[in-house]
């Protein structure tokens, strides 16, 4: 009996220290990772889209936040072969078809369950799942190899030397991250978000899927990932080889302190375009923000007259609120002018508390008026925080 359990014991020993050994290879971005990518996206989400996320992850039986729940299509691998997209050597992007080499990938992933998240009247466990899915499409689609060659499993096959202990892969998915940022998911959500203008809000949501694909796809088949060799227009995996033998030695890659500090802007500024993308998704999906042109349609001053008329919030209640407003432009009007010490993700925090002050007092009263403010919140957050749009407020 005692031999028997010496032997289970040693059997158990040798599964945890093998699933150690190849954590990295299995999964995409690192935990770490797609936990800050989708705490940025929450944070970017405005009040109705929060709400709804909330209301869906309280259904679920094992996570009780947004950015923990985006891992668990890891945790074990779940539609393996959605993970990630496989191009040709030859290919210099992706150009009519999503997925080249497959019928389905990252990019159709996204669509597919962003669609199940924005239908309403779904029923609630499928939109539960699929925004657990969504989360982590969006971080694996801007992880650089991600994107890249079937014969190499992006990157899984070439060696690295240095404190990263894995291979190139890995490097990518969480050691570049860690070694250089920490594992703070809160710290590193909010100074990643604090550096992102208005102005970076509006180019980087104004893409697709696939470009946000091409744009792994150009990072990780740049000389500086070291991802592969170009020859003849062609990305090679080794100068003597286009594609991997089975049977050859693989190549090594040298990570070291030096390789890390060369990458890190771009781990910085993938996470960032993962956050901020992810958290429009889910606006769009969850937050009412289906208009066309929405700026186009909004009218600060007859939004104001309409909050002044509303019989929802009393008269006393009405003051207090307007001298809260007056506070939170004043403080807008001095981080605007450089006058005052405040930091935007500050404001960020101050406009969102008076806001949520705002339609808590209408949303049994005046429902109208509760969902359009809701459905502005995104707009109106652009308008106060863009000097140029502030200065015609």
């Amino acid at each position: 009996m005692a031999k028997y359990l010496y032997r289970s014991c040693s059997i158990i020993s040798l599964v945890a220290a093998f699933s150690t050994i190849f954590a990295y290879e299995v999964h995409g971005w690192g935990d770490t990772a797609h936990r800050i990518i989708c705490e940025i996206a929450f944070r970017e989400a405005n009040t109705a889209a929060q709400a709804e996320v909330k209301r869906l992850i309280r259904l679920d039986p094992e996570f009780s936040t947004f950015s923990d729940s985006c891992t668990w299509p890891d945790h074990p691998r779940k539609r393996a072969s959605e993970h990630f997209v496989n191009l040709p050597r030859s290919a210099t992007q992706l150009e009519n078809y999503p997925c080249p080499l497959a019928d389905k990938c990252l990019v159709t992933a996204v669509n597919a369950d962003l669609a199940i998240i924005a239908d309403s009247a779904g029923i609630d466990t499928n939109r539960l799942m699929a925004l657990k899915f969504l989360g982590h499409w969006v971080g694996d689609v801007h992880q650089p190899l991600h994107v890249s060659f079937r014969d190499d499993r992006g990157g899984n096959s070439i060696k690295e030397t240095g404190p990263c202990s894995g291979n190139l892969h890995s490097v990518w998915d969480g050691c570049i991250l860690i070694r250089k940022l920490g594992r703070d998911i809160g710290s590193i959500a909010t100074d990643l978000r604090g550096a992102v203008t208005p102005a970076d809000r509006n180019q980087w949501n104004n893409t697709a899927p696939k470009m946000w694909a091409n744009e792994s796809f150009e990072i990780a088949t740049s000389g500086a990932v070291e991802y592969c060799i170009k020859k003849d227009s062609e990305c090679w995996y080794a100068a003597d080889n286009r594609e991997l033998d089975p049977n050859e030695a693989r190549r090594v890659v040298v990570v070291d302190n030096a390789y890390m500090e060369r990458q890190l802007p771009t781990v910085k500024t993938r996470l960032t375009h993962a956050g901020v993308r992810l958290g429009h998704l889910l606006n769009q999906a969850l937050g009412g923000q289906h208009e066309k042109d929405p700026m186009a349609r909004f009218n600060i001053t007859n939004l104001a007259t309409r909050i002044r008329k509303t019989g929802a919030i009393g008269f006393f209640t009405k003051l207090t609120l307007k001298n809260q407003i007056d506070d939170l432009l004043s403080e807008f009007q001095r981080f605007h002018t450089g006058s005052g010490d405040i930091e935007l993700p500050v404001l960020n925090d101050h406009f969102n508390l008076l806001l949520m002050k705002v339609i808590t007092l209408l949303q049994d009263d005046d429902p109208k008026l509760f969902q359009d403010i809701v459905s502005a919140r995104e707009i109106l957050w652009i308008n106060l925080a863009d000097p140029e749009r502030f200065q015609r407020l």
